[in-house]
């Protein structure tokens, strides 16, 4: 597996009651610093993939199969508490809709501080700083004041950008980004394409990116797997399949980016 920060190999997701296959036998790599992107439309699983690899699938849902490996550690087989141990510390997640994912009734910085205390990195004062350096760091102007708002009172833009500073609080190697620029206007979509760039860089970060927007893929990824109804029928280096896509579905996608 080399430098191989995560590996999946063979997943299977089912619905518990009917049995019915969401993901079939679902294979992919994140190498160490390196940025993968999951495509395809709408009910291709994508984001049904990225519930699983965090353990937070829905209660209809159930794994079936195959191994996740995160650093050699299958954590697929980990219980609830070892998974919650994980997720935030060693695997950030930035999900689709940051309107609803931050808690509305707590203030942004009070978030992050109380990501940096579940994990143990930090009280107090020292807390409060780091709140306002994540926020900085991740392009919110005036963190202080954001710090002290509620999500309801930022804009989307905002609000996306909180979300980051809250997935990356705990320092993880990985962050599964799902569909983070979805809920975004064109010029805001490009500032976050580049807050991910300047995260990259600054902190060496790996980003599963799960989009349907191949725009956003071919503007970050190295690696790109195109799923459709809940199988991978194509993967390789992104430029390689933007310039020569193989599988017809993935012929299609790239086709309508053009139009």
């Amino acid at each position: 597996m080399g430098d191989d920060l995560l590996s999946v190999r063979g997943l299977n997701v089912r619905l518990s009651e009917t049995g019915r296959m969401l993901l079939r036998e679902v294979s992919l790599d994140v190498t160490a610093g390196s940025v993968v992107a999951v495509v395809g439309g709408s009910g291709s699983g994508k984001t049904t993939l990225g519930n699983a690899l965090l353990g937070i699938l829905p209660p209809a849902m159930e794994l079936a199969g195959g191994e996740i490996l995160f650093q050699g550690r299958d954590i697929g087989k980990l219980k609830s508490d070892e998974l919650r141990r994980i997720r935030g510390r060693h695997i950030g997640m930035v999900f689709q809709e940051p309107v609803s994912a931050l808690d509305p009734v707590y203030k942004i910085g009070f978030q992050i501080i109380e990501t940096l205390q579940a994990h143990g990195l930090c009280a107090g004062e020292s807390a409060r700083l780091r709140a306002r350096e994540l926020l900085q760091l991740c392009g919110v102007p005036d963190p202080q004041r954001i710090a002290e708002s509620y999500p309801f009172e930022l804009s989307g833009g905002l609000r996306q950008r909180a979300m980051i500073a809250l997935a990356i609080a705990a320092g993880p190697s990985l962050v599964i980004a799902d569909e983070p620029t979805s809920s975004l206007d064109v010029v805001l979509q490009a500032r976050v394409i580049e807050l991910f760039r300047d995260l990259r860089k600054r902190l060496g970060l790996s980003l599963l990116l799960i989009t349907h927007d191949l725009g956003v893929a071919r503007a970050l990824a190295d690696e790109l797997v195109v799923m459709c109804q809940g199988e991978i029928v194509e993967r390789g280096p992104a430029v390689e399949i933007f310039s020569r896509p193989v599988h017809p579905y993935t012929r299609e996608l790239v086709a309508a980016e053009d139009l």
